[in-house]
C-alpha cells in the first residue's frame, strides 16, 4: 500500500520550491509554517554556512555541497548562494541557530568601524550545537568572546584569521590584554582544534603567554600562524605531556625563539604526528641538534613540513618514523640530505617546492616504496634523478615535476606504471608517453608553463581511456600555430572534469559545447583572469548548442533563466565576485 502523504510532506515539498528569503517570509506566516521550514528543511540544508558581509550587504551560502574540486577558487563557495538585508539575516540566524553545526564568517565590507554592525549582534552567539566557527577579518570585542564561552558549549573548532577587536588590533594571544587573554583561554581550554593566522608584522611585537596556552588546553590540533617573536616562557613548565597530535606553528621570527621551544616544550608532545615550522623571511636554521631533538621527543611523528627556513642538517636519518616530508622555500639543503630524505625507512611521500640544493650532486635514486613525489624548481639537476631507476617504481601513484629545464622524461610508462595522478611541463614528456599510462586519472599541466610551448594539442588527451581530470590551465597558446589541430571527431570521454583557459574556452567553443552535449556527466571548468560581462553569458546560454540548465561562476548556480530574464540578479552576482578579494582567478563551471 503507498503511503498516504501528510499534509508536513506536501508543505515541505512547496516550501522547498521558494527562495530563502520567500521561505522566510512564510515563517511569520503562523508557526505550523514556521516549524516545517526550519525543522523539516533548514535543519538539513543549511547546518553548514559560510556568510559573507560586503557592502552592507550579506550573502549566505551553503557548504553542503558534496561538490569538490582541488582548485581552490571553485572550493571557497560551493553550489547555494542567496543575499539578503540584515534584518532578514538576523532573523534567519534567530531561527535557525540550533540548527547551524558549522559557521564561518567572513567581513569584506571595509566599513569604518561606528559604520561596521556585528555579525550576530542581536543573536547573543546563542549556538547550542554549534561545533565549528570561523572567523575571518571579522570585529569582535571581550565581550562576544565572553558569550561565546557561555553560549557555545558543544564549539570543538575555533579559528581566527586576521581578525580584531574594537580598537582595530589584532586578535592575539598576548597576556597584557588580561579580559580577553583570559576568557580565549577559557575557550580554548574546551576545544579539540585550535588556530590563530594573522601576517602583519607590525603587531609581531604582542607578547604571547605560550606556556599558559599549551598547559590548559586538550587540544589535538593546535595552528598558530603568527609572527612568533616575543614569546614569553617559563623554564621550568610544569607541564603534563600534550595530547595534540597536530600542530603548526610559525613564523618563528628568530632562531633562539625555535630553540627555547624546542628545548622547554617539543618534548611534551609525546603523540605528536604532525609538525609544520615556519620561518620568517628565512631566518630561523634547522641545524642537526634540532633533528636529533625532534627525533628523540616525537617518537610517533609521521608528517613533517618545514617552511622558508635554513637548513644545515648532517644527517637527516635520525627522523626513521617520517612517512611524508615536505620542504617549502627552504634553502641551503645538499644533494646529500635529498639522499638522506628519500632513504629513510618508512616514507611514502616527499615534497620538494622551490627549495634549493647545493654542493656536488650524488648518486640518488627513487625508493622502491615512495607513493607520491614532488620535485618543483630551479634545480635543473633534478631531472637526473630520473635517469636510472634502480628498478620498475610500481608503487608510486602521484609525480608533480617542473624544474625549469627542457629536459625530457624517457619511457615514464615503464619506470612509473602505477601513475594515477601527473602534474608535469608539456615539453617533460611526448603526448604518446602519456597515452601509455594505463592508470593515469589526472594530468594537470602547472600554472608556470605560460612560458612553455603551446599546449592546444594536449587537448587530445580527452581521448585517454582511464583519464578522468584534464586541467590545461599552465600552458601558452598560440592560436596561429595552431589551426592545423583536428579535434572533430572526438565525441565520447571519459573525462569528468576539463579544466582550461578562456582563451582556449573561446577558440574551442562549438566543439566543446558539442562535447559537452555528447558526454552528460562531463564538467567544464573555465579559468579567466576577470569576469566576463553579463552579455557573454547571455550569448553562451542562447547558443543553440548550449546543453545544460546552469552554469556556476566560482561556484554561484546561475540558472539559465535568470540570464535570459533576471539579468539584474546575474549583475549582482558578478558584482559581488569583482569585489570579493578571495577571488584571483574566475571560474566558469558548465
Amino acid at each position: 500500500m503507498e503511503q498516504i502523504a501528510t499534509n508536513i510532506d506536501i508543505l515541505k515539498k512547496i516550501f522547498n520550491y521558494l527562495k530563502l528569503s520567500e521561505q522566510l517570509n512564510a515563517t511569520q506566516a503562523c508557526p505550523e509554517f514556521q516549524y516545517i521550514i526550519v525543522n523539516c528543511i533548514w535543519r538539513y540544508k543549511y547546518r553548514h554556512i559560510k556568510v559573507y558581509k560586503l557592502n552592507g550587504d550579506t550573502f549566505i551560502i551553503n557548504i553542503n555541497s558534496k561538490y569538490k574540486t582541488d582548485y581552490r577558487n571553485c572550493e571557497l563557495i560551493n553550489e547555494h548562494f542567496v543575499d539578503l538585508r540584515s534584518k532578514q539575516f538576523e532573523r534567519f540566524l534567530q531561527l535557525n541557530r540550533e540548527n547551524i553545526l558549522e559557521l564561518e564568517l567572513c567581513d569584506y565590507s571595509g566599513n569604518k568601524l561606528e559604520e561596521n554592525a556585528q555579525f550576530v549582534q542581536n543573536n547573543k552567539w546563542k549556538f547550542s550545537n554549534l561545533k565549528t566557527l570561523i572567523l575571518q577579518y571579522v570585529m569582535i570585542d571581550v565581550k562576544e568572546l565572553e558569550l561565546i564561552y557561555r553560549n557555545c558549549k558543544k564549539l570543538e573548532i575555533l579559528r581566527f584569521k586576521q581578525c580584531c577587536n574594537l580598537q582595530s588590533d589584532l586578535i592575539t594571544l598576548n597576556d597584557q590584554d588580561n579580559c580577553a587573554y583570559d576568557i580565549l583561554l577559557s575557550i580554548v581550554k574546551t576545544l579539540a582544534e585550535f588556530q590563530i593566522e594573522y601576517r602583519e608584522m607590525q603587531f609581531s611585537k604582542s607578547t604571547i603567554n605560550l606556556h599558559d596556552l599549551l598547559a590548559k588546553n586538550n587540544l589535538k590540533r593546535l595552528n598558530l600562524n603568527m609572527p612568533l617573536k616575543n614569546l614569553r616562557y617559563k623554564e621550568t613548565p610544569r607541564l603534563r605531556e600534550n595530547v595534540c597530535e597536530i600542530l603548526e606553528i610559525g613564523n618563528f621570527d628568530e632562531y633562539k625563539t625555535l630553540q627555547k621551544f624546542t628545548r622547554l616544550y617539543l618534548k611534551k608532545f609525546q603523540i605528536l604526528s604532525h609538525l609544520t615550522l615556519e620561518g620568517s623571511l628565512n631566518k630561523i636554521f634547522i641545524d642537526s641538534q634540532f633533528i636529533q631533538n625532534l627525533s628523540e621527543c616525537t617518537l610517533h611523528l609521521k608528517y613533517l613540513i618545514l617552511k622558508r627556513c635554513l637548513i644545515n642538517v648532517d644527517n637527516f636519518g635520525l627522523l626513521s618514523t617520517l612517512t611524508e616530508i615536505t620542504l617549502d622555500n627552504c634553502m641551503s639543503l645538499t644533494w646529500r640530505n635529498l639522499r638522506q630524505l628519500l632513504d629513510l625507512p618508512q616514507l611514502q611521500a616527499f615534497h620538494s617546492n622551490y627549495s634549493t640544493y647545493t654542493r656536488e650532486f650524488e648518486n640518488i635514486c627513487i625508493p622502491c616504496n615512495l607513493k607520491r613525489l614532488t620535485l618543483v624548481g630551479n634545480e635543473f639537476k633534478f631531472a637526473q634523478i630520473f635517469d636510472k631507476p634502480k628498478e620498475q617504481l610500481t608503487q608510486l601513484k602521484q609525480l608533480i615535476y617542473y624544474d625549469g629545464s627542457l629536459t625530457k622524461i624517457s619511457n615514464i610508462s615503464r619506470k612509473f606504471p602505477s601513475l594515477e595522478i601527473l602534474h608535469i611541463l608539456p615539453h617533460h614528456l611526448e603526448l604518446q608517453d602519456i597515452f601509455h599510462l594505463k592508470r593515469l586519472k589526472i594530468y594537470k599541466v602547472p600554472k608556470c608553463a605560460k612560458n612553455s610551448k603551446n599546449i592546444l594539442h594536449l587537448m587530445h588527451l580527452i581521448e585517454h581511456p582511464t583519464l578522468s581530470e584534464l586541467s590545461l590551465l599552465g600552458g601558452a597558446i598560440n592560436l596561429d600555430n595552431e589551426l592545423s589541430i583536428d579535434l572533430s571527431n572526438i565525441r565520447v570521454t571519459n573525462l569528468s572534469y576539463l579544466v582550461i583557459d578562456f582563451d582556449v574556452f573561446n577558440y574551442l567553443l562549438e566543439f566543446l559545447l558539442d562535447l559537452l552535449k555528447c558526454n552528460t556527466k562531463l564538467k567544464l571548468i573555465v579559468s579567466s583572469d576577470d569576469i566576463a560581462d553579463y552579455q557573454y553569458f547571455y550569448n553562451l546560454v542562447t547558443n543553440p548548442k548550449f546543453c545544460k540548465d546552469f552554469i556556476k561562476l566560482c561556484g554561484f548556480q546561475i540558472d539559465r533563466n535568470d540570464i535570459t530574464a533576471r539579468p539584474k540578479i546575474v549583475e549582482r552576482k558578478l558584482q559581488f565576485i569583482r569585489e570579493l578579494s578571495e577571488f584571483q582567478n574566475v571560474y566558469i563551471i558548465i
